[in-house]
């Protein structure tokens, strides 16, 4: 799993623990808070860490009772690269947090932020394919068909040996490249597993419009503003006349949101 985002969402898990030690009604019988309410309403952590799976092609199984997220066992099964991931996921971190579903936005608006949000991110994929989808080592195929390990140019070109040579006091650089055939083979390779990958790039290109459509939605007239005001008003009215016991204004449980493996 990429380390920075590992950091990043053990970070959130250690300020969202630090700040429930502190609530002296996060037990199971403790009367909802105006923080806890509003902690459950606008954490969008488990959105983006879905997401995150899904772009890294991750899929669950049981272990010992318990759902987990594997890894595919072969790297071209991943729809994107790490490049692709965390281009994705920075842009979705734009658009999924809680300035967007605290804001107010007429229908009009919504239909013309989603629609342009859907078709950039399809040109940016279309554009970057190769750049943002291909997971395929170029290195580990070419020396498996030539039995020698090439040589990785600063350009990002494989090639068969770099020779260095001193003369009259000069060193000069002699790049031997692989043959045609041998390049033409690892292209064709690459083509195959690319065009793979395009099949499914429309579904997730509409998986992930789907949900910021469904945050923007939150926003609709302020919606999801007026929503926790109300929540708000009933966790003050219940914690004056006795409320409900058995609610903690989240969910019940907690997940280690920066490791998914552990779910």
């Amino acid at each position: 799993m990429n380390e920075k985002y590992e950091e990043m969402m053990k970070q959130y898990q250690e300020n969202y623990e630090d700040a429930e030690s502190l609530d002296p009604n996060s037990s199971l019988f403790a009367q909802p808070t105006e923080e806890n309410i509003a902690k459950w309403q606008l954490d969008l952590t488990e959105d983006l860490d879905r997401i995150y799976h899904l772009l890294q092609g991750h899929y669950k199984v049981i272990e010992n009772g318990n759902e987990v997220y594997k890894e595919p066992e072969d790297e071209n099964q991943k729809p994107f690269n790490e490049f692709g991931v965390q281009t994705i996921m920075n842009i979705m971190s734009f658009y999924l947090n809680r300035n967007t579903i605290l804001s107010n936005y007429d229908e009009e608006t919504i239909k013309v932020k989603v629609l342009n949000f859907g078709k950039e991110l399809t040109d940016l994929i279309h554009n970057k394919y190769q750049e943002m989808m291909l997971t395929m080592d170029v290195g580990k195929i070419l020396k498996e068909l030539t039995g020698k390990d090439p040589v990785k140019l600063p350009d990002g070109r494989y090639v068969r040996y770099v020779k260095k040579n001193l003369i009259n006091g000069k060193f000069t650089v002699k790049i031997v490249e692989f043959d045609d055939d041998v390049m033409n083979y690892v292209h064709e390779i690459q083509r195959n597993i690319i065009m793979e990958k395009v099949k499914i790039y429309p579904m997730i290109v509409r998986e992930l419009v789907d949900t910021v459509h469904s945050a923007y939605n939150r926003a609709y007239h302020g919606g999801e503003r007026e929503s926790l005001r109300k929540s708000m008003h009933i966790s003050q009215s219940n914690a004056v006349g006795g409320g409900t016991p058995g609610f903690s204004g989240k969910p019940q449980g907690k997940k280690a949101w920066f490791n998914p493996f552990g779910w």
